[in-house]
């Protein structure tokens, strides 16, 4: 793979992420996933992330969107409905979430 640091803007993180996982049952090596989750942590630091993290949980005004059986009630996590997106989100593609909710409808 490439320098690594190119995604921290999120710039090419969508095309990325489909390179990576172009569908749900192909199998990703262990490093290729590794690189996928550097990729996202370096934008997940990024001040746009944490702009849309803001504007999202503003939005929910602090309460857990998801609400699943013990949940937290207050929002600390975003939760990405899809990667569509991703580096360029919409907020409609974002949810705040609890840990515990988060953990609950995440993959991985």
């Amino acid at each position: 793979m490439d320098d690594i640091r190119k995604y921290k803007d999120g710039t090419g993180l969508a095309k990325l992420y489909f390179k990576i996982f172009p569908s749900r049952n192909k199998q990703v090596s262990p490093e290729d996933l590794q690189y996928w989750k550097e990729a996202k942590a370096l934008y997940m630091a990024s001040e746009n992330w944490e702009r849309l993290r803001q504007e999202r949980i503003t939005l929910s005004r602090g309460i857990c969107e998801a609400r699943t059986k013990d949940c937290e009630k207050y929002a600390s996590d975003i939760h990405h409905i899809s990667y569509v997106h991703i580096g360029d989100e919409a907020l409609w593609d974002l949810r705040a979430v609890c840990r515990s909710c988060h953990k609950k409808v995440s993959r991985g």
